[in-house]
């Protein structure tokens, strides 16, 4: 899985020093057309894909899922209300202040329901392995009230939804994962915290940890990036204790140079197209890449999966083009034009999904 990070504050730590690679890449012919398996004109919230189905989470309270190849329809459930979605290869979660349900991806079948006593808002749901969260705040149904009700982040087994743990927060800004750790990440007050294995860490009280612009990239490990500096740094810290591990400047980047990371490794890139991947433990150079189109994004984000030791980037050229990359050796396996305008990506089994607010395609990648 991947994560992209946005722009938050920095660090002022030594990098250690590596031998590494420098691949520059030649001009080349345009690259070929990747044909989508299937496109459709949909207003997504989100979308997900869980093994060979496709889970869409339509906004107006339609949650759909079809078929990852085809895109035929397999199921649907309409609510009369929006509802909160997150999905994995294993379960889709549907919440809304009442109740939350898990279903069966393939078949859109309940596995089971569970009553969320109280629950007036839902502040965040997340999947994390064998396990989800789900935070909401408790209280009576009032319009009006001087003391804000207290915020719940209920820890639950994901086979039967069985309660296995149950923490009171002042307040909650949002529930998050990290999948290729199995972490819950939760923001609000305390201003940042993970849970794993059903244990919540508070991680102290350093500002930078307060906005949303940390990617948790490993079990202790979290990535900041310093965008009011002259200077662009990305610094590593321990989110046990806040404690800097290394801080590197990156070239000139917009909107920020972390593009994703794995389980031991954080890939950057600088506006000018080259990319740099760097060891996520010491901060070290394996190596850089130069690729021929610049990597900028005026959305704020730079589209990018992994699954294994591949890496997807969307270039928002004109057309936008993806990049399939080797993140061992750091070399370029293929280049192709896209089907259609590259979105948020997903990598999983060889298909990769791309999905906007208005448009969302699958693409089988060789």
């Amino acid at each position: 899985m991947f994560a992209v990070a946005h722009v938050g504050c920095g660090g002022n730590a030594s990098v250690p020093t590596a031998s590494h690679t420098t691949t520059e890449r030649p001009a080349s012919a345009p690259p070929p057309q990747l044909a989508a398996l299937w496109h459709r004109v949909v207003a997504a919230e989100h979308a997900w894909l869980s093994r060979d189905t496709v889970v869409i989470h339509h906004r107006g309270g339609v949650v759909w899922g079809r078929d990852a190849r085809t895109g035929a329809s397999r199921w649907i459930h309409g609510y009369a209300e929006d509802r909160t979605v997150d999905a994995d290869d294993d379960a889709v979660l549907v919440a809304d202040p009442g109740e939350m349900t898990c279903l069966d991806p393939r078949t859109g079948e309940p596995r089971w329901s569970l009553e969320l006593e109280r629950a007036e808002t839902i502040d965040g749901l997340a999947i994390a392995g064998p396990i989800a969260a789900i935070a909401y705040r408790a209280g009576p149904r009032e319009a009006l009230r001087a003391t804000p009700s207290p915020s719940h982040v209920r820890v639950l087994a994901l086979a039967d939804g069985a309660t296995v743990a149950d923490h009171a927060f002042a307040d909650v800004t949002s529930v998050e994962r990290d999948a290729d750790r199995e972490l819950v990440i939760v923001r609000g007050d305390p201003s940042f915290a993970w849970v794993n294995d059903t244990t919540l860490a508070p991680v102290g009280d350093d500002a930078c940890f307060v906005t949303d612009d940390v990617v948790l990239a490993g079990p202790d490990c979290g990535l900041v990036d310093d965008f009011e500096s002259s200077r662009r740094l990305v610094e590593a810290r321990s989110t046990r204790d806040a404690t800097t591990r290394w801080t590197r400047a990156v070239h000139r980047t917009f909107p920020g140079p972390v593009v994703l990371h794995t389980s031991d490794a954080v890939l950057l890139a600088s506006e000018d197209g080259e990319l740099e991947l760097v060891d996520l433990e010491t901060g070290a150079s394996r190596w850089t890449l130069r690729l021929d189109e610049p990597v900028r994004s005026a959305s704020g984000w730079i589209p990018a999966a992994a699954e294994g030791t591949h890496a997807v980037l969307g270039l928002r050229t004109s057309p936008a083009r993806l990049v399939v990359i080797d993140l061992a050796r750091g070399v370029v396996l293929r280049e192709v034009l896209a089907p259609s305008e590259v979105g948020y990506l997903q990598l999983s089994g060889g298909l990769l999904l791309s999905f906007t607010d208005a448009e969302l395609w699958v693409a089988e990648l060789d």
